[in-house]
């Protein structure tokens, strides 16, 4: 056939001739023409994907049907196409590199096969957060995070931060350290560290660290009170508080030089020089008393 006409005519032996018989079929020489894209539920819908479930748009120009298939290999019952379908698709599970074949058979049952990818990322990233080199103290509203972030499939995107577990930062490139600025007041103090793949996967993970800004308090008495004494070696007696705990004191006599900071103790036995023996105390957080 040349454009799909047959015409017939019938003569018999006597020269009479029939009239003309026609059928027609559609000729159609070319392949169909077939654009499949799929989109998945992420920031970049067109390359990456956190659910099994994509969406999919198909394009051709010719009318038929099409079948599906992830391997390329095995395809699905046939649906019915005309210029453009879009529908669901739910891949197995599986995470990584995906791809969706479309293959289109039109009327003349020639096939055409194409294909679209993205890249499936069920799992969260990970990564940790430590304040300040793991101190359970601090009495700076100026902190240091040391961070770190992974993610097997998508890669990591953004971070973020919060200090209250409310409101956060802006989403930022990842870095292995970031200051932050704690809420003023005394307390313990939660840091939150969110990191984002590029799958809009998202995963949290926290420190806390005890804002101790108040200075402790104490008092010494040198023999129970006594104004006088005979002797050199006397008894001192030391009380002190805080509002979270006391790490070390440290003593003098008169205007000389301090002494080295040690444990903390209730009774201490002390030389005395001229008679004035002076108390400071250190906190956990490193603040020093009067």
């Amino acid at each position: 056939i040349e454009k799909g006409t047959v015409s017939l005519q019938l003569r018999d032996k006597a020269q009479n001739i029939s009239d003309t018989y026609i059928d027609t079929i559609i000729y159609d020489p070319t392949s169909p023409t077939i654009i499949g894209t799929i989109t998945g539920e992420s920031l970049y819908p067109e390359t990456y994907t956190r659910i099994l479930t994509v969406s999919y748009t198909i394009e051709t120009d010719e009318k038929g049907t099409v079948t599906f298939s992830e391997d390329g290999h095995t395809f699905g019952s046939p649906t019915p196409i005309s210029v453009s379908i879009t529908g669901k698709w739910t891949f197995s599970p599986g995470d990584g590199k995906r791809y969706l074949f479309f293959k289109h058979m039109d009327y003349s049952g020639r096939t055409t096969i194409t294909s679209d990818d993205i890249i499936l990322d069920t799992k969260g990233p990970y990564g940790s957060v430590i304040i300040n080199q793991g101190d359970i103290y601090t009495n700076k509203e100026t902190i240091t995070l040391t961070l770190t972030y992974h993610d097997e499939v998508s890669k990591v995107e953004k971070v973020r931060y919060s200090t209250d577990s409310t409101s956060y930062t802006e989403w930022e490139d990842p870095s292995t350290t970031r200051v932050l600025y704690l809420p003023t007041g005394d307390g313990t103090k939660v840091v939150t560290y969110e990191i984002r793949d590029y799958a809009s996967n998202t995963t949290s993970y926290t420190d806390t660290i005890i804002l101790d800004k108040t200075k402790p308090i104490g008092s010494i008495t040198i023999d129970g009170g006594a104004s006088h004494t005979q002797d050199r070696e006397v008894v001192l007696t030391i009380d002190f508080s805080d509002n979270y705990e006391i790490d070390k004191m440290r003593l003098r006599n008169d205007d000389g030089e301090w002494g080295t900071w040690t444990p903390v103790q209730r009774t201490v036995i002390w030389l005395i020089e001229k008679g004035t023996v002076s108390l400071q105390l250190r906190d956990k957080a490193q603040n020093i008393s009067d």
